[in-house]
């Protein structure tokens, strides 16, 4: 897929629905779009973080979004109340 980052400094990146680690935020997530807990040793690949406001998700090491989550994963992730 094609890189739709806005920009990033460091450890700071703005997806292309504007979107900003301090605004809706960025999570730890399976391929699916699925939060996860971000632990090396569990699920999460040490790469992959969905963007709370649009579902894109993003390879970390490259920038570069790798899929999107589906509005049921979205869903799913908000009714479980992983952002608080």
């Amino acid at each position: 897929m094609t890189l739709n980052i806005e920009r990033t400094v460091a450890d700071w990146m703005v997806c292309e629905c504007g979107n900003e680690p301090d605004i809706d935020g960025f999570y730890t997530c399976l391929s699916s779009g699925e939060m996860v807990e971000p632990s090396l040793t569990g699920a999460w690949d040490g790469r992959s973080y969905l963007c709370y406001r649009c579902g894109a998700i993003y390879d970390i090491t490259t920038f570069e979004q790798t899929g999107e989550a589906t509005v049921e994963v979205m869903r799913a992730n908000y009714l479980r109340g992983d952002t608080e």
